[in-house]
């Protein structure tokens, strides 16, 4: 059970409106430590593929596909709901094949950014941001588990109204 202050990170499930769920079971605040367990288990199982760009990006990019099927930037936005593949593993180029990672531990010193024990969600512009966002949808992209990683474990997507 969750409560107060904690937040629950489920594994991936269809988008629900914001009044389906209790709103308090998913905050920006600390782990609990049951899904600080749950959290490690599920990071020694990595699962990463590779993907073509369509447009240029940097690492750690939270992306998407295209119709296409090429990789590009996914953010917040409504249209993008349930749309997120993963975190890109290194910066590339237009038609430039890349490593995704769905879930699993990213490591990366620019991560020191956030406090151990953040949600980590989509931002605004395709970035990892730990504010919570008030419009647009909520994709948990995962947790900071210690300085400068990640573990990657998304959650369902939820609607913002």
């Amino acid at each position: 059970m969750v409560g107060d202050g904690e937040v629950a990170v489920l594994m991936p499930f269809p988008t629900v409106q914001t009044g389906q769920i209790a709103d308090a079971s998913i905050s920006e605040s600390k782990l609990t430590a049951e899904v600080r367990e749950r959290l490690n288990r599920v990071a020694g199982e990595t699962i990463t593929f590779t993907r073509i760009l369509a447009e240029p990006l940097s690492a750690w990019t939270c992306v998407r596909a295209d119709a296409t099927g090429k990789l590009v930037r996914c953010t917040n936005a409504a249209e993008h709901q349930q749309a997120f593949l993963g975190l890109l593993m290194q910066a590339g180029l237009t038609d430039d094949p890349v490593m995704i990672l769905a879930q699993g531990r990213a490591l990366d010193t620019s991560f020191s950014r956030f406090a151990i024990g953040d949600v980590v969600f989509i931002g605004n512009d395709g970035t990892l941001t730990n504010q919570k966002p008030f419009s647009g949808y909520m994709q948990i992209v995962g947790s900071v588990m210690a300085n400068n990683e990640i573990v990657v474990m998304p959650a369902m997507a939820i609607l913002l109204q």
